[in-house]
């Protein structure tokens, strides 16, 4: 049944084929229409008053009177109204098909379930405060339910248009529109306003009802090292593969802290407040659980006891590969941390400590690598306050956490696109701290501006924000939290709050997982160089720290592209490298002295180099401006010697200028090709390079993943040019027995230009040694 004071219609004007409207001359203030919005395809939405349209009908009987045609001024004639009237098709009522986002209708029509709905009115600040109380009314009396609730609709005014909050079933929505005349558009609510209901209602709901779909049996794992997980929960039981415990006396795997089943939740799932009201909680991959600590605050965790986190690191890892055979893909996910003490200087703070050295090594792991993620670490609590009022400058004086500056971790620290909150929320006077979406997160700590260590954080991922009120910060406000699992299910409480780097790194081992279900056959190595070759800065960071340096340290290589990431593994064009490089070659050479013939036995060095298959320039084809994204990472064997850290081999890479042959190329990488001057030194050629690298040869070196992008034209690549990766000496070449070693590499590059992936192989065809001297 219609609502009394529903008396205005929406309606869609539609456009003749290639025939353009001029909307403002439809809706007027004097025929109390309103123009609602305009349709990719033309045509017009009218929030009007009268639905008999004495206007328009008024206009095309002016525009169809011929007495009423007048001469133009510079020849021919013109109708009444024709700018109007003239591209006009058809005029029709608007159903539900014209005001909701496709996705809705698609989502609404495959469930029974109700929908949390985000649904756009006429009103908003600017509007007569009779006829906004009018929608108000009308739409708490008409939504399905609403009356039945102990409070309002939840609402959000703009100075054009009120949204309003409901769940809603396909049926009650159509039920809805019968009823109402304000509605102008149907989106999904933002996940924030829906997760907060679905945890206020999450008492009286039958979380065992969910469909629960388990991961393949042979699909990657993510183990989560941290407090246990509550392995019965009924949104986790049926994706854990095995729970254990390494905690000193104490063999429970449960978790009774909470932070451990939290990370759980965000690893398994993208969004977990849509599974739910789908009903439908589908695992991709499994997750595994190593109980390290009882509590983030226990004894365990306490400063005393960080002397052990090296040692409990090592066995949670290698407990939760005992007795695999086969050995699975596995994504290592750490997100407890420990600041450095306060009393240590800011030079030596990003040392690498005994913890960092454990987590090198066990990524290293000569027999088989590891890809292990770790979070950057979190602004101290009594920081907040300070951080919130001078972000995001501030950051740069948090510096990362234990064990984070590890050069083989994936380091990921936490960025937000959460930068509203609800009228409610906004009224108490609170206020964000991070304003602009793709913002680093105040909650995430930094590298240091030093070309000594490695490029730290790696990755930013979403992490959620801060909202400051009257000087007081709440660093975990729950509109800026994501929804996870909670440990206390058994009690109801099957769900809670999870942000910051914790949350970041959760995400970014979910992603290395769904890389892994893209392409099994990738090495560790590789999916970390996936992850980070998928990383862009926002604009927001390069609004926020405009010197490289200062952006590098906070922000990594930038925000991962999770779709950009898996189709590199899975289909786009992408040349993906899994090789490995010896720290030395040993050959015989033939020796002739006067007294016997004979061999003598010889070492060498190797430069690799792999042929870009991108074709050479032709008449039919145009020379586009390209993006060329290159990435080396490997994880190397680690030495620390009092306070100086080297490494058994290093690598690096290079690539071969526009204007360089292949002999001039190999001449500037290898020594041994190059002339010899007069007193017998290798002559260094200048080159210069055309290419404008966004971090540069300097800066991207510096760890143990590589990464850095141009932009060029395609002339520039055309041929088949060359990269060379290449190494440098370590600690291998003078300890006895480790000069026979190799380390497996990997090497991503993308040509990327808009819409023609085709002329790149996915796969590179050929690989070239050349000997280098020692």
């Amino acid at each position: 049944m219609r609502d009394p004071s529903a008396t205005r219609e929406l309606i869609v004007v539609e456009p003749a084929s290639g025939a353009v409207m001029s909307p403002e001359q439809l809706a007027t203030t004097r025929s109390g229409s309103l123009w609602v919005g305009e349709r990719a395809d033309g045509a017009v939405l009218l929030d009007v008053a009268d639905p008999s349209l004495p206007n328009i009908r008024k206009r095309i009987n002016d525009f169809a009177d011929d007495s009423k045609v007048r001469d133009r001024r510079k020849g021919g004639t013109a109708r009444r109204a024709e700018n109007a009237i003239a591209p006009i098709e058809t005029l029709r009522l608007a159903t539900l098909n014209d005001i909701a986002v496709l996705s809705v209708l698609n989502a609404l029509g495959q469930t029974e379930r109700p929908l949390w709905m985000q649904l756009a009115c006429r009103g908003g600040t600017r509007a007569p405060e009779e006829e906004r109380a009018k929608v108000i009314a009308m739409m708490n009396r008409s939504v399905p339910g609403a009356m039945q609730r102990s409070r309002l609709l939840d609402r959000y005014d703009t100075d054009d248009e009120s949204f309003f909050f409901a769940p809603l079933t396909l049926a009650q929505l159509r039920e809805l529109l019968a009823r109402v005349d304000c509605v102008h558009s149907v989106d999904f609510a933002p996940p924030a306003v829906r997760n907060v209901h679905i945890v206020q209602g999450q008492h009286g709901q039958n979380f065992s009802a969910i469909e629960c779909v388990r991961p393949a049996p042979n699909a990657p794992v993510v183990c989560v090292l941290d407090t246990g997980i509550a392995d019965t929960h009924p949104l986790v039981a049926h994706a854990m593969l095995d729970a254990k415990s390494v905690v000193l006396g104490v063999d429970s795997a449960v978790d009774t802290d909470g932070h451990g089943t939290r990370m759980a939740g965000i690893a398994l799932y993208e969004d977990l407040g849509r599974d739910i009201e789908i009903g439908i909680a589908t695992a991709n991959h499994w997750i595994q659980s190593v109980r390290i600590l009882t509590s983030m605050d226990g004894e365990s965790a306490s400063e005393e006891n960080q002397h052990l986190w090296p040692i409990t690191t090592t066995q949670a890892i290698e407990l939760a590969e005992k007795d695999e055979i086969p050995p699975r893909n596995r994504a290592y996910l750490l997100a407890v941390t420990a600041p450095s003490p306060s009393e240590v200087p800011r030079d030596e703070r990003l040392r690498p400590t005994l913890w960092s050295h454990a987590v090198d090594a066990l990524a290293y792991h000569a027999e088989r690598s590891r890809l292990i993620i770790v979070a950057a670490g979190n602004v101290r609590d009594e920081n907040c306050a300070a951080v919130a009022k001078d972000y995001p400058k501030s950051l740069l004086s948090e510096w990362l956490h234990q064990p984070a500056e590890a050069a083989n971790a994936l380091t990921v620290g936490a960025l937000t696109n959460r930068t509203t909150l609800s009228a409610e929320q906004t009224a108490r006077g609170d206020r964000v701290v991070a304003t602009r979406r793709g913002s680093i997160s105040p909650s995430s700590c930094t590298g240091l501006d030093d070309t000594r260590w490695p490029i730290k954080p790696d990755i930013l991922m979403e992490g959620g924000n801060f909202t400051v009120n009257g000087g007081v910060v709440d660093r975990q406000h729950r509109e800026l939290c994501a929804l996870t699992t909670n440990h206390r299910h058994r009690l109801r409480e099957p769900l809670w709050w999870l942000s910051e780097t914790s949350e970041a790194s959760a995400r970014a081992a979910r992603l290395a997982a769904d890389i892994w279900n893209s392409d099994p056959s990738l090495w560790p190595e590789s999916v970390r160089a996936l992850i980070v070759h998928s990383a862009s800065w926002t604009d927001a960071m390069w609004e926020q720290f405009p010197r490289l340096s200062d952006r590098l340290r906070a922000c990594g290589y930038g925000r991962p592209d999770a779709a950009y990431a898996q189709s590199c593994a899975r289909d786009r064009a992408t040349v993906v490298v899994q090789d490995s490089m010896p720290n030395r070659v040993r050959s015989a050479v033939p020796k002739s002295t006067k007294r016997k013939q004979g061999s003598k036995p010889t070492s060498t060095r190797q430069i690799k180099l792999f042929r870009l298959p991108t074709p050479d320039i032709t008449d039919a084809f145009d020379d586009p401006d390209v993006e060329l994204r290159v990435t080396l990472s490997y994880f190397s064997q680690r030495n620390t010697y009092l306070r100086s850290v080297e490494r058994g081999l290093n690598l690096s890479w290079d690539i071969q200028r526009p204007n360089e042959t292949e002999a001039q190329f190999v001449r500037a990488v290898n020594r041994l090709h190059r002339d010899q001057a007069g007193d017998g030194q290798r002559r260094v050629e200048k080159r210069p390079d055309p290419f404008k690298w966004q971090i540069g040869v300097q800066q991207r070196r510096r760890g143990t993943v590589q990464s850095d992008r141009c932009a060029c034209r395609w002339s520039d690549l055309a041929g088949g040019k060359l990269i060379a990766v290449m190494p440098t000496l370590g600690f291998w070449d003078r300890r006895k027995g480790d000069e026979d070693r190799s380390m497996r590499f990997s090497l991503v590059v993308t040509v990327q230009r808009p819409n023609a992936y085709a002329l790149i192989a996915p796969r590179i065809e050929v690989a070239t040694q050349v000997e280098i001297d020692l």
